[in-house]
């Protein structure tokens, strides 16, 4: 399914995140390092949560960590950093942004 976000403001960034998890801390860090450049909400929910299990459940989260832009699912493992600043570019330069697929 595809879906458009075209809304300016501030993003809302939901990070999926497990215990000890190499992907998660540089999921965090990207997180933290493209705040300086975007304005950035940034919330972090476990992984093995309920409110994490169901997000997992329903968009298919299969590992840590999980990565959402406003409420919509961008993919899960390792974040890229490349890919999550030309969303967030796009998002406010260009209007309405495709994300998946």
């Amino acid at each position: 399914m595809t879906t458009f976000i075209n809304d300016r403001r501030t993003a809302h960034i939901l990070l999926l995140t497990a215990d000890d998890c190499h992907f998660c801390e540089q999921g965090e860090n990207t997180l933290h390092k493209l705040r300086r450049e975007f304005p950035l909400e940034i919330e972090e929910i476990a992984l093995a949560s309920a409110r994490g299990q169901e997000l997992s459940e329903r968009f298919g989260v299969l590992f840590a960590p999980g990565l959402f832009l406003d409420g919509h699912f961008v993919g899960f493992g390792r974040v890229s950093e490349r890919k999550l600043r030309k969303l967030l570019q796009q998002r406010i330069t260009s209007g309405p942004i495709e994300v998946g697929g």
